[in-house]
């Protein structure tokens, strides 16, 4: 019965004091939210975007390693150096907060092998206009490395070497065509000669330049890194952003004057427990 007359005078005094501060919490909260208002209207807006790329060379370690030299540069706000590497201008430079490479192997399972090649990559700025600028630069950073420069060039000279032997094939078929509209094309003896059919080399020589077609399109399509998906610009920041700041503005007002109302109160309660002088 002690008990829960106990457990009533706290609660009575617990109310009492939440009726006591009503006011200056809804007032706190009030400032708090305003003030979070405040934050997100002066704070400079970062968005964020992000693009898939797409390379038969570039590894995601060597990708990430590339980057990192990048945010390196942005955290040491060398903007000269990170436009240089971009290719774009010091002052777009600085528009640049983080760039980063998103692993495939979170969902590796899930993927084709000809998927494997392909990444995104993640970037912070406070201007949506730079995008196009930095994806370009991002574009020509990735491929112009050594490893990937001496891909293109092996696999450009590859597919022309194939060229070259189709149309060392193709001339040849030309010419024994040419020689059996002549009649000068067949085996056997004079008496017993028979000839080929006409059809095999036209489907032959098709055949050969249709592949020729298909090589002079890849040679065409060699690029170090490609990009599948440009970046997007996305209109709602990522930081700040408006309800979390206004929220969390009424949430610290709030947590300030029950700070402060608890420490009078103890310190009330200290006083009036102290032996009197």
């Amino acid at each position: 019965m002690q008990d829960e007359i106990d457990l009533l005078d706290l609660g009575i005094k617990v109310v009492g004091f939440f009726r006591k501060i009503f006011w200056q919490l809804v007032i706190a909260a009030a400032l708090g939210a305003g003030l979070g208002f405040g934050f997100f209207s002066l704070v400079p807006k970062q968005y964020e975007s992000k693009m898939l790329i797409q390379s038969e060379k570039l590894t995601y370690s060597l990708g990430k390693s590339l980057l990192d030299d990048l945010n390196q540069l942005a955290l040491e706000k060398s903007w000269d150096s990170l436009g240089a590497k971009l290719g774009i201008t010091a002052t777009d430079a600085e528009t640049i907060i983080a760039i980063h490479l998103k692993s495939p192997i979170d969902r590796a399972d899930q993927l084709k092998e000809s998927e494997k090649s392909s990444f995104e990559i993640i970037v912070r700025v406070y201007d949506l206009t730079k995008l196009i600028l930095i994806q370009n630069g991002l574009e020509k950073y990735l491929g112009n490395n050594h490893f990937t420069l001496q891909f293109e060039t092996m696999k450009k000279e590859y597919y022309l070497a194939v060229i070259s032997k189709l149309d060392e094939q193709i001339a040849k078929l030309k010419i024994q065509q040419e020689q059996f509209d002549a009649g000068k094309l067949y085996v056997g003896g004079k008496d017993a000669a028979y000839y080929f059919d006409p059809s095999v080399f036209n489907s032959r020589i098709l055949d050969c330049e249709l592949k020729k077609l298909k090589y002079q399109d890849s040679v065409k399509l060699v690029k170090k890194v490609k990009v599948i998906t440009g970046f997007m610009s996305f209109q709602k920041p990522v930081f700040p952003k408006l309800r979390q700041s206004v929220v969390v503005g009424a949430a610290v007002g709030v947590v300030v004057v029950l700070a402060i109302a608890l420490l009078r109160r103890l310190n009330k309660a200290l006083k009036s427990d102290s032996p009197a002088a």
